[in-house]
């Protein structure tokens, strides 16, 4: 079961070396899972691959290439919606802030990207007005808001982010 998630994740994520967290990829339904369920997963690979997932997610939503993350009332709208498969956000927040100390210190380059794609969504969307879970987001502003991560995404720390997850990247050690 592990390898069929961290396959799935995989062709999500293939090519964050040139996009970084925009993967141009149609988040097509066979590679749809509950990603969000692995945030605390015993198994390395498939923890950090679910989170690649989250923050590829994030990425093309800040980028506007694509929005995975929608409110269930605009997905509905789809007529190729799968109620039984899709993103929601609330419950990838969830996960996320249940296990964001592990996430901190298990993958600190992650967890700051995923960070700063947050608040920088939020201060685009306001979370609390498109989600109406308003506990759960007011939760989430208390933890960007007491956050000390500070900065944007620059490429050559993109890339050594990858490096430092043992994944395809650019980076050149001195």
């Amino acid at each position: 079961m592990s390898s069929i998630i961290v396959q799935k994740a995989k062709s999500i994520v293939e090519g964050l070396e040139y996009g970084a967290f925009i993967t141009s990829k149609g988040w097509e339904s066979r590679d749809f899972e509950y990603y969000f369920k692995y945030f605390s997963s015993s198994d390395e690979e498939v923890r950090k691959y679910s989170l690649l997932v989250f923050a590829a997610g994030l990425g093309n939503w800040r980028g506007k290439s694509a929005f995975i993350f929608q409110p269930v009332e605009e997905l509905r709208k789809d007529q190729l919606f799968d109620p039984d498969a899709y993103y929601y956000f609330p419950d990838y927040i969830d996960s996320f802030l249940t296990n964001r100390e592990g996430i901190e210190s298990d993958y600190p380059g992650l967890y700051r990207m995923i960070i700063l794609f947050l608040i920088e969504l939020d201060n685009r969307e306001s979370f609390g007005i498109i989600f109406p879970e308003g506990e759960l987001f007011k939760r989430l502003r208390e933890v960007l808001d007491s956050s000390n991560v500070e900065g944007g995404l620059i490429y050559d720390g993109f890339q050594k982010l990858l490096y430092d997850m043992e994944l395809p990247n650019f980076y050149k050690p001195e």
